[in-house]
C-alpha cells in the first residue's frame, strides 16, 4: 500500500505538524509505504495535485489528510473538482482528524485523542489500511462541494462573530490565551442568539415549496451528525443520494432541538425533537433550493460562505471513497 499524505502545518495551532512524528511512527508500524507534503508557501491542494500528476493515477492506494474540516473539505474539494474534468481517477480518502472541531471526523466516529484512557489516534492511522471503502456523498453549491453539511441564519452568524472576537483577541496575545475555545465560542453565540431576527423564507425540495415562514436557522446535512455533536436526523445516511433539511422556526425552536438532539442522548430522545413545534421539521431531498427575504450569513463544511438570498445545491452521490473504521470506536 502506498499512502499520500497531505499534512495542513497550521492545523490547530500546529498541532497537527507536532503530532506527525507519531503518525509516522504509527504508519511504519503497520509497515506501510508513504510520502508526506507539507510545503508551508505551497498552497496544500496544490502540492497533492502535483503529487498525484507525477506518479500516475494508481500510484497512490489512499491520500491522508492531516487538519482539521477546512482541510479535509479543501482537499476533498481538489480532488472531486479534478476527477470532474476527467484528469484522474481518484484514490481513497482518509480522515487523520488534527483539528479544534473535527466535525467531519466525528460523523464517522474518528478521533485523534491520545492519552491514558483511549488510544484514537492509532485507531485512526489503522483506518487507512484495514478501513471500510464507504461511498460518500456530497453536496454541491455553486462551483464548492461539502462533506458535512451547509447552513444558512443564525449558527453562521454564531461563527462570524466568534471569527471577529478571535481575531480582536489575536492582538493580545496574553489575554487570547485566557479567554479562547469553548468560551468564546459561548459568549459568541449567546450574543448572536440574542440580536438575530427571523427571516422571511421558502425552502423547495426536489422543486416543490416544503415549507414558507419565518426562519431562524437552517441546515442542509449531508452527514447525519451535525457540528460533531448534534443527530438531529436519526435516520439519514452519507451514502443515500439525498440531503437532509432541518428547519428551527423560532428561538425557543433552536434552543430545544438542539438540547434534545445532543448525539449523547437516547435516540427516543433525538427523535422527540420532531415534535416540538407544528411546522415541518425534517426532510430529504437531492435538490434544495432556499429563497430568502433578505442576504443572510451562510457556512459551508464549519467555514464562513458569503451572503446571499438565494442557495441551491444537490447531492452529488457516491461523489468519493472515504476510508471508514471497521471496527467500533
Amino acid at each position: 500500500m502506498k499512502i499520500l499524505c497531505a499534512l495542513n502545518p497550521t492545523a490547530c495551532g500546529g498541532e497537527a505538524k507536532r503530532r506527525w512524528p507519531q503518525v509516522a511512527t504509527l504508519l511504519e508500524s503497520f509497515g506501510v509505504d508513504y510520502d508526506l507534503i507539507c510545503n508551508p508557501d505551497i498552497p496544500l491542494q496544490e502540492q497533492m495535485i502535483q503529487a498525484l500528476r507525477k506518479h500516475g493515477p494508481r500510484y497512490y492506494d489512499v491520500v491522508t489528510g492531516l487538519g482539521g474540516d477546512g482541510t479535509h473539505s479543501l482537499l476533498i474539494n481538489e480532488l472531486v473538482k479534478h476527477r470532474a474534468a476527467g484528469n484522474f481517477e481518484l484514490p481513497s480518502y482518509a480522515i487523520i482528524p488534527m483539528g479544534t472541531g473535527n466535525n467531519i471526523a466525528k460523523s464517522f466516529t474518528l478521533n485523534s485523542r491520545e492519552d491514558f484512557f483511549v488510544n484514537d489516534l492509532r485507531r485512526a492511522v489503522s483506518t487507512i489500511i484495514y478501513g471500510a471503502d464507504y461511498r460518500l456523498d456530497l453536496g454541491r453549491l455553486g462551483d464548492r462541494y461539502f462533506v458535512d453539511g451547509f447552513t444558512v441564519g443564525l449558527d453562521p452568524r454564531i461563527l462570524r462573530d466568534h471569527n471577529i472576537q478571535k481575531r480582536k483577541l489575536q492582538r493580545f496575545p496574553a489575554l487570547s490565551r485566557l479567554i479562547h475555545g469553548n468560551f468564546l465560542y459561548a459568549f459568541s453565540t449567546s450574543r448572536a442568539f440574542l440580536r438575530h431576527t427571523l427571516l422571511e423564507g421558502e425552502v423547495l425540495v426536489d422543486g416543490k415549496s416544503w415549507y414558507k415562514g419565518p426562519l431562524l436557522n437552517l441546515i442542509v446535512n449531508n452527514t447525519r451528525i451535525y457540528a460533531g455533536e448534534f443527530d438531529f436526523c436519526s435516520d439519514a445516511y452519507a451514502n443515500d443520494g439525498k440531503l437532509d433539511v432541518v428547519l428551527f422556526a423560532e428561538h425557543h425552536d433552536y434552543l430545544g432541538k438542539f438540547m434534545l438532539s445532543f448525539r449523547g442522548n437516547p435516540r427516543n430522545v433525538r427523535k422527540f425533537a420532531d415534535k416540538l413545534n407544528q411546522v415541518a421539521m425534517h426532510t430529504q431531498g437531492r435538490e434544495i433550493e432556499i429563497i430568502l427575504n433578505e442576504d443572510a450569513p451562510a457556512q459551508i463544511d464549519g467555514e464562513e460562505y458569503p451572503s446571499a438570498s438565494h442557495f441551491k445545491m444537490r447531492c452529488i452521490p457516491s461523489a468519493i471513497t472515504l476510508k471508514t473504521p471497521a471496527e467500533p470506536g
